[in-house]
Order: C-alpha cells, then structure tokens, then sequence
C-alpha cells in the first residue's frame, strides 16, 4: 500500500505576485555605474585633486613665465585645420601683423603720453612684448584716470550752473549720475582696450594649451547633448576650417576620416584633447618655429638647436611634475574608489597614500609602456625596411618578406586597439589588484578584446552619466555664486547707494561681476582689475581665491569621476570575464603587531636541606 504525502500549505495562486525590492545591481550590472556619482563628489577625493590642480597650475605659470607670450588668438585651431606649410606661413603673417600693430598702439600711446617715445624705444618694445603690454597697460590706465578727472570737472561745472541759475530746465538724469554712467562707459573702454592689447600681444603657451583643452571638453559635452537630442545642434564656428563631411548620429563622428580633427563631433572632441593639442605642444609652438635671421649659417643652427633644446628640456620638466602629480592623484582615487566599492566606506586616507607612493612607478609605467613598445615594434619595422634602400636587389627583397612587415604592423594594430579601449583600466587595475604595470596591461587588453561591446556599452553609459552630472555640479555652483552675488551686493553697496571708487558700478559688481552660467564666458571671467584702487585690488583677489576653490573643485569632480567611473567599468568586466565579484579587491595582508619581550620567569630558590 503506497503512502500519499500531503502538503498542509495551501497551492500559490499564479495571479497575485507581490514584489517587495528589486535589485536592479544584479538585474542590470550597468545600473552599478550610476554609483560614480557618489563615489566622485567625496570630499577627500575633491580635495586632492584642487591640490593637484593648483600644483600644475603654478608650474604651468611659471612656465610661462619664463617663456613669455608666444601664442596669438586662434593659433591652435589654425595647427589643427591646416597643413603644415601653411600654419607656418600663417604664423609669419601673425607676427609681423603683431609688430605693425604694437608699434601703431606704442605711437599712439607716446602721442598721448607727457613723456614721448623715441623711435628707438618703439622699435625694442614692438619685439619684447612683455615690456610693451607694461608700457601700453599703463598708458592705458593713465587715459582712464584722465577721463575720471574730466567727467568730475563737467559734473562740478554743471552743478555749479544749476546753483547759479535756478530756471536751467532740469535733465533726466542728475550731474552726478551723468559722472557715474560715464565712469561705467570709461571702465568699460579701459577694460577693452587692454584685452586688445592682450590679444595682440598673445598669450603664454601653458595659458593657450590649457584654455584650448577646456574649450574642447566644453564641445565634449555640447555633443553629447546633441546626440540625446538635449540642445539643438550648433553651427560651426570658423567656418574656413570646416570641410566636407557630415556628422553621423548627431555629432558623433564625420564620414569624412580625413577630416576628422576638423569636425565638430564627439570623436573630434576626444581625438583634439588627446591628439592634436599634445602634438602642438611638443611641435609647433613658437619656440619649436624659432628661426633667426641666419638660419642657413652654422651659427644659425646652433641657436635653432639651443633654442629649441631648451625648450623640450622646460617642457620636458613640466610634463614630468604634471604625470607625477596626476598619477599620485588618479592612484589615490582609484583605490580609494575600489575600497569603497568592497563595502569599506571609510578607508583610512594615510594606507591609501602608502598604497599609491608605493606603486607610483608602476601607475606611470602602465601609461607610458603601451607607447614605448609601439615605438620600439615601429623602428624594428624601419630597420627591416632599410634593405629596400639598395639598389636592384633591395626592392626585391623587401617585396619577397613583405608579409613580414604586414605582420608586425598587425600586432601594433592590436596594441592601438588595446590601449584605446583600456587604456582608462590601467588605474583602476592597479589599485583593485595591487599588481604591476605589465599586468594591468595584459589584464586590460584581455578583457577589452573578450568584451568589446559591453565595454563601448559602459563608456556610453559613463560618458552620458558624466556629463548629466558635470553639468548639475556645475550650475550648483552658478547658484552658490549668484544667491551670494545677490544678497551679498545688497549689502557692499546699501541698495544701491555705494559705488566702485573709479568704475562707476556697485560696489560688488565692480570687485566681481555678476556670474555667467555660460561654458564660453565662465563664471568667474569678465573682472575689471584695472578700474579699482589699492584696496579694491585687494579685497577682490581674495574673494576670487576662495571663488575659484569651488571652479577648482568642478575641475575635481571632472577628474574624480574618471578615475571612480572607470574602477566600476574594471570591475563589472572582471566579472563578467574572470567571474570574480566586484567586491573582492586586494588589501595588504596586515603587518603582525610587535611582541613584546617575554618576562623573564624567576629562578625557583632553593630550599635548604634540613
């Protein structure tokens, strides 16, 4: 007889299902990118990277400094537009355009000036532009206080007719309002006409690099908005270095290879940032175009060489400090980021600087190495190709063992592919796994050509993220700036009572403008500095000290959330090659505690036999 087992709990009905959480982690692993968010506004991290910022800011100044103003308005879009030849000769035109117009603003100056310059003196400063911009700033200066002593006299002289002669029909606006307008309006002349000054002369070569890199993230972000259908589509700008060439899915990249640093699209933007202004830097900067009058000569070339050597040598030093520093800070960040992600929410901050100054080498070797090998697999190429140089049985030669080259021109072709889909896991890998440079290599490049598609999918989704979030970061800030702007102006300037000393503006808006939010203006662009006295000078240089720590620290998030985004996207591939979970990551074993000396025991005394 068989024996029927029976199931007390009642059958559950199929209809009535109810969910009570959803993990979205498990469900959708790409949901876990929208955590870089968090992980890159923390506060240690945004500090380290000011720190950072500030340290290759001042070196990059001091660069500068040292080199003086070499770059005109432009000049790195017309490197990027034009051929070779032609940027050259266009820098020819620039430069005698520039000492044309220096000498007509120096003639100009010494007409209006008490003290007249000989032409012997214009003729040195229109090629030393640092003492010109001094000698035409200060002229300029002078005009403005000029024009400050001629409106206070109309406003005496018209006050005093109105005293005398009570039946003067009285104007719309007061004497004295008519001095404070035209102190807005001379200003506004004198501010003017230095940033002339300062766009003929041209700016220093850190200044030009660094502002050109903003402006190609700011285009970075207008694409991407583009391509979501966020803005419209702008037109292009200079339209004399736009070439055939339509954007493919909105901005994202031309159909045109040719043209492809020429174009306005998400790829250009990336390519120009990476690309094409590093190349600038180390080969046609002013320096690096330096010829003097007898270039053929021996002597010629020997100062085309110092020349040129010292400045690869300045360059040189400058790069080294900025990788060092930024590797020092992507480091940090990373393991600070994968630590977070394995569930240790606050790490200790001096483990995670160990962490990093210990396998600092190996961070920067991780970056250059990639580079070097092509380079070294490239010359090989070139040495085998020099058979091709003899004569007759050369070319031979060469076209038999052809297929050789082709071969070895593969394998750089699969290190190109792995270095522009991992290059941005070489950081993260390091500081998830504590390992050496060759191995975030060899780990990067696995998993870039065993997920290749998930991970273009995570560089989207990351990039998108990105930019929704740089772009909240930033107008956080706009609104800290402007509610300060507002209520703060109230009480400089007693509702509206109080004035600059010189400019003719509330008090305010004379030691800061009202901010824009506004990637081509910035928020902290348009001051007046030479329309203040001594202790507005002062008091405006530090309210934008303490203003441009939190421009510095959208900088910082931008920095931030590359290095934590980046560790997510490492580990999410880790997972989905290795099969390791995302909250493994390597810690150093902990270092057993010193002990302490045994105490040592007695000598039992000895009992004396009776």
């Amino acid at each position: 007889m068989s024996q029927q087992s029976s199931d007390p709990s009642p059958p559950i009905s199929p209809r009535h299902v109810t969910v009570v959480n959803i993990e979205w982690r498990r469900i959708l692993e790409f949901t876990q990118l929208f955590r870089a968010f968090r992980l890159a506004i923390n506060p240690a991290k945004i500090s380290l990277v000011i720190l950072a910022i500030v340290l290759i800011y001042g070196a990059g100044r001091v660069f500068d400094f040292a080199w003086g103003p070499q770059v005109y308005a432009d000049e790195i879009i017309s490197y990027q537009g034009l051929p070779a030849k032609a940027y050259q000769q266009l820098r020819e035109v620039r430069l005698q355009g520039r000492e044309s117009n220096m000498d007509l603003m120096l003639r100009e100056a010494s007409d209006n000036s008490p003290t007249a310059l000989t032409p012997e003196q214009r003729e040195v400063l229109k090629v030393s532009p640092r003492a010109a911009y001094r000698v035409l700033k200060a002229a300029s200066i002078r005009q403005y206080h000029k024009a400050l002593a001629d409106l206070a006299q109309q406003r005496q002289i018209a006050e005093k007719d109105l005293a005398s002669n009570p039946f003067v029909v009285q104007q719309s606006t007061t004497p004295a309002q008519a001095e404070q307008e035209g102190r807005q309006a001379a200003a506004k002349s004198l501010y003017m006409d230095i940033k002339h000054v300062q766009s003929t002369i041209g700016t220093g070569i850190f200044d030009a690099f660094v502002t050109r890199e903003i402006g190609l993230f700011d285009a970075l972000v207008h694409n991407t908005l583009t391509c979501l259908r966020v803005i419209p589509a702008a037109q292009p700008q200079r339209v004399d270095l736009q070439v055939p060439g339509q954007a493919i899915s909105s901005s994202l990249l031309t159909r045109n290879s040719e043209s492809l640093n020429q174009s306005d699209t998400i790829v250009a933007s990336l390519y120009n940032m990476a690309v094409t202004t590093p190349m600038w830097l180390v080969s046609a900067t002013a320096p690096m175009q330096y010829r003097p009058e007898n270039a053929n000569s021996m002597s010629g070339r020997l100062k085309i060489i110092t020349y040129r050597g010292v400045y690869l040598v300045s360059l040189f030093l400058l790069v080294v400090f900025a990788i060092v520093i930024l590797a020092f800070t992507g480091a940090s960040i990373a393991r600070l980021s994968a630590l977070e992600l394995a569930g240790i929410e606050r790490a200790p901050l001096m483990e995670v600087f160990r962490f990093a100054v210990a396998r600092l080498w190996a961070f920067i070797k991780a970056i250059l190495t990639p580079f070097l090998i092509i380079l070294i697999v490239g010359l090989f190429i070139t040495a085998l190709s020099l058979i091709g140089a003899v004569p007759y049985i050369g070319e031979i030669i060469l076209g038999v063992f052809f297929i050789a080259l082709l071969l070895i021109a593969f394998v750089i072709m699969l290190l190109i592919f792995g270095i522009v889909g991992g290059i941005n896991l070489f950081f993260p890998t390091i500081a998830v796994e504590g390992s050496d440079a060759f191995d975030a290599m060899s780990r990067s490049f696995a998993y870039v050509y065993a997920r290749p598609w998930r991970l273009i999918f995570y560089n989207i989704i990351s990039l998108i993220y990105g930019v929704i979030t740089y772009l909240f970061v930033s107008f956080a800030v706009y609104l800290i700036f402007l509610i300060t702007h507002i209520f703060a102006g109230w009480g400089a300037s007693f509702f509206g009572c109080a004035n600059g000393r010189f400019s003719g503006s509330l008090k305010l808006d004379t030691l800061w403008p009202l901010p824009k939010f506004a990637p081509d203006s910035g928020l902290l662009s348009g001051t007046n500095w030479y329309a203040m006295n001594w202790s507005e000078t002062i008091g405006s240089a530090c309210m934008h000290v303490w203003m441009y720590l939190f421009v510095f620290a959208v900088a910082g998030y931008v920095i931030s959330y590359y290095f934590s985004v980046n560790t997510i996207v490492y580990l999410l591939l880790r997972r989905s090659v290795d099969g390791q979970p995302t909250t493994e990551v390597f810690q150093a074993p902990p270092q057993p505690a010193p002990q302490a000396a045994p105490t040592p025991t007695p000598a039992p005394t000895a009992t004396p036999t009776p």
